[in-house]
């Protein structure tokens, strides 16, 4: 698990860009209680997304999921490659990233490496 980005207790990874931009991905411990994950549906381009509110959605052999979007702002980019192969997060979860929303507000709320995998070995242990 990547020290330098941050987490959501729902299982996303978020990385602050040097531009100020932030991107999204799934993490691995959050692919893997999805299991193989074959359909992405993500916002266009300009669209808003509210921090609490659905921010994109997976369809995964476990089922459908949605995602709230850990930031407010505009998505500025989605991956064309995760989008044509969704079996890319499944793969490589920490490079395939999902979005990238340029933020209205600052971070918040967002959990450290060491806090993120206290909470992924509590729910592993359920």
């Amino acid at each position: 698990m990547p020290a330098d980005l941050q987490y959501t207790k729902d299982h996303l990874w978020v990385r602050t860009e040097p531009q100020g931009s932030v991107t999204i991905g799934i993490t691995d411990y959050g692919q893997q209680l999805l299991g193989d994950i074959v359909e992405l549906v993500l916002p266009s381009i300009g669209a808003p997304v509210q921090a609490g509110s659905t921010g994109f959605e997976v369809s995964a052999v476990a089922g459908y999921r949605s995602f709230d979007a850990p930031v407010d702002g505009a998505v500025a980019e989605t991956n064309p490659e995760a989008f044509r192969s969704p079996g890319a997060v499944d793969e490589s979860p920490y490079d395939t990233w999902l979005l990238r929303v340029e933020p209205w507000c600052p971070l918040t709320g967002l959990l450290g490496a060491a806090e993120y995998q206290a909470l992924v070995e509590a729910d592993s242990r359920v």
